[in-house]
């Protein structure tokens, strides 16, 4: 645990420091850190239901200089381990610009780490696609933050508004401000 909490603190510092191409945007309101926290749903198998086990924490950032960070820490996913066990960690990063209510990301980098692969010793790079993020819209209720987009998918599911594409709605709250 100890490792899994050094390797967060190490990742964050580097994540921050990453220079990026800046664009200019008209930020407004959305500067800041944002925090989502949700139970992590897990699929029980072609005849069982789904089930809830350990938690996912989302910090999402976006800079006045126009840099978009997404960390996610997923807990205790994974069978026999507790809330306290990091099971995952994802670090994404890139530029946005914001035009009325909608926001263009562009992810120009992916760090991972995966306990259930357990000869990682730390965060490695991936493959990501650079607009992951589709379509994203934003409104704001007090320090309140909701987030809609939707994220392409090999699986395709009756239940997708659009083929090959999963919609997500998440409400995030401010935690440090401009």
């Amino acid at each position: 645990m100890k490792n899994a909490k050094l390797l967060v603190f190490l990742l964050s510092i580097i994540i921050l420091s990453i220079s990026c191409n800046k664009e200019s945007s008209d930020q407004g309101e959305l500067e800041g850190i944002w925090f989502h926290s949700v139970r992590n749903l897990v699929w029980g198998g072609p005849n069982e239901p789904s089930f809830e086990r350990g938690e996912s924490h989302i910090a999402v950032t976006f800079t006045n200089e126009g840099e978009f960070i997404y960390k996610r820490i997923v807990l205790g996913i994974y069978e026999g381990t507790s809330i306290s066990d990091t099971s995952f960690i994802a670090f994404e990063s890139g530029i946005y610009t914001v035009e009325n209510e909608k926001i263009d990301i562009s992810l120009n980098q992916r760090l991972w780490w995966d306990a259930f692969y357990g000869n990682m010793d730390s965060l490695e790079h991936s493959g990501f696609d650079p607009k992951k993020f589709k379509d994203v819209t934003i409104s704001f209720t007090d320090l309140e933050l909701k987030l809609q987009y939707y994220v392409s998918t090999d699986l395709i599911g009756e239940e997708q508004e659009t083929l090959g594409l999963d919609k997500f709605e998440e409400v995030y709250k401010r935690r440090l401000s401009k």
